[in-house]
C-alpha cells in the first residue's frame, strides 16, 4: 500500500473500482480485505487510517470491507466516529479466544510434517503437542513461525534433529515470539558468528526493512552490490533468504531471483530492538546505504569527461527505484541526524 495516498487517489483507486464490481452484481456481496493496516509507515499511519475511515463509508451496501490490524490508537481514533453506524463493527480477536483454533492448526501442520518425512512420533506425540499448544497460547504468528522453523530444520538436518528442535521451541520462555526469533537466528548462524556474517545479516536485512517499494532478490543484489570483503565476490542474497525463509518468505514455494522477501511487522520490530543483540539492525544506517547506492546509480547517467557523444550511456541497474526513492532514503538519514543534533544542542545549552 502506498503510504502517500490522498483522499482523491483512494476514491479513484478503491471506491470507484469497488462500485463498478458492486453494481455489476448488486445482489451478491463484494468482499475487500485490507490486511495489516498497522504496517503503514508509522509517520503516515494516522492520515492513511483517516482517509480509509472516510472514503469507505460511501461504498455500496453489498460491499463488505475487512481491515486487519494490530491495536493502534491512531487507527481506533480514526474509525471511532463511525462505530455507531450499523455498517461498522469492531472485532477484537484476543489470543485467549483463538487458543483452540491455534491448537488445531498446530496439530494438523505437525501431523503433515511427520507424514511427509515418514517420522513416527506416536510414543510422545501427546506430550509434545500439549507443550506446543501451551507455548503458542493462542498466538497464530507464534504457531506459524514455529511450524516453519520445525519444517526447515527437518528438511535441512533430517529426522534426527526433531527432538532437539521440539525441545528448543518448547523451552521455558520460548512462548515469547521474540525469544523464538532469536533462537531461529542463533541456530541459523551458530557456525557463522563473526564480524562479517553479522554485518552481512544487518545490511541485507536492513535493506529489506527500509525499502520504499518491494524489491525482489535480483533487485536487492543489483542495488546493494554487497561484496565479500575478502574475496570481492557478490553476496548470495538468494542463499541468505533461503536460510531465513522461516521469517522472510510467507509460503513454501521456490525461492529464486523474483522472490520478494517480506517485511513482517513483528520480526521487523524484533531486529530493530535492543533485544536482538548481535542481530540488531539500525534502520538509519540502512537508509544511508540505500541512499548512497541509489545516488551512485544516478551518477552513471552523467557522461564522463572525454566521453564520445555517439556512445550510449550505461543504464544503471534498478534505475526506476533509484530515481523514485533516493531522496526518501536520504531525507530519513538527514532528518534523523538533524533531530539528534537539535537534541544535543538543547542539552548543551541547558
Amino acid at each position: 500500500m502506498n503510504d502517500d495516498i490522498s483522499i482523491d487517489q483512494a476514491q479513484k483507486l478503491f471506491i470507484n473500482t469497488i462500485q463498478i464490481a458492486s453494481n455489476s452484481s448488486p445482489t451478491s456481496p463484494v468482499v475487500i480485505v485490507i490486511d495489516a493496516l498497522d504496517e503503514t509507515d508509522v509517520k503516515k499511519l494516522k492520515d492513511t487510517a483517516k482517509i480509509f475511515s472516510e472514503v469507505l463509508m460511501g461504498l455500496p451496501f453489498n460491499a463488505k470491507v475487512f481491515i486487519s490490524s494490530r491495536v493502534e490508537t491512531v487507527i481506533l481514533d480514526s474509525f471511532a466516529p463511525h462505530l455507531n453506524s450499523p455498517r461498522v463493527r469492531h472485532m477484537h480477536l484476543s489470543a485467549t479466544n483463538s487458543v483452540s483454533e491455534v491448537a488445531q492448526f498446530l496439530e494438523r501442520k505437525i501431523g503433515e510434517i511427520m507424514e511427509e518425512h515418514e517420522l513416527d512420533w506416536s510414543q510422545w506425540r501427546q506430550v509434545h503437542m500439549r507443550r506446543l499448544c501451551a507455548q503458542a497460547s493462542g498466538l497464530f504468528i507464534w504457531a506459524v513461525t514455529a511450524i516453519a522453523y520445525i519444517q526447515d530444520e527437518i528438511e535441512d538436518s533430517g529426522g534426527e534433529c526433531l527432538n532437539i528442535v521440539l525441545d528448543e521451541v518448547n523451552a521455558e520462555g520460548m512462548d515469547n515470539i521474540n525469544k523464538l526469533y532469536l533462537a531461529i537466528l542463533n541456530r541459523t548462524y551458530q557456525r557463522d558468528r563473526g564480524p562479517w556474517p553479522l554485518q552481512r545479516f544487518r545490511r541485507i536485512m536492513g535493506a529489506i526493512l527500509v525499502q520504499q517499494s518491494p524489491l525482489c532478490i535480483g533487485d536487492l543484489v543489483g542495488l546493494l552490490d554487497l561484496r565479500n570483503p575478502t574475496t570481492g565476490q557478490l553476496v548470495d542474497i538468494k542463499h541468505f533468504v533461503r536460510r531465513l525463509r522461516t521469517v522472510l518468505v510467507p509460503d513454501a514455494g521456490e525461492i529464486n531471483e523474483r522472490t520478494f522477501p517480506r517485511r513482517h511487522r513483528s520480526f521487523s520490530d524484533f531486529v530493530t530492538s535492543a533485544g536482538a543483540g548481535d542481530f540488531h539492525v539500525d534502520e538509519i544506517d540502512s537508509d544511508g546505504e540505500l541512499a548512497i547506492q541509489c545516488i551512485r546509480r544516478l551518477a552513471r547517467l552523467w557522461p564522463k569527461r572525454g566521453y564520445a557523444a555517439e556512445q550510449k550511456l550505461e543504464m544503471p541497474v534498478q534505475l526506476p527505484y533509484a530515481v523514485s526513492h533516493w531522496s526518501s532514503h536520504l531525507t530519513r538519514v538527514v532528518g534523523m541526524k538533524m533531530e539528534q543534533a537539535g537534541t544535543d544542542d538543547n542539552s548543551i545549552s541547558t
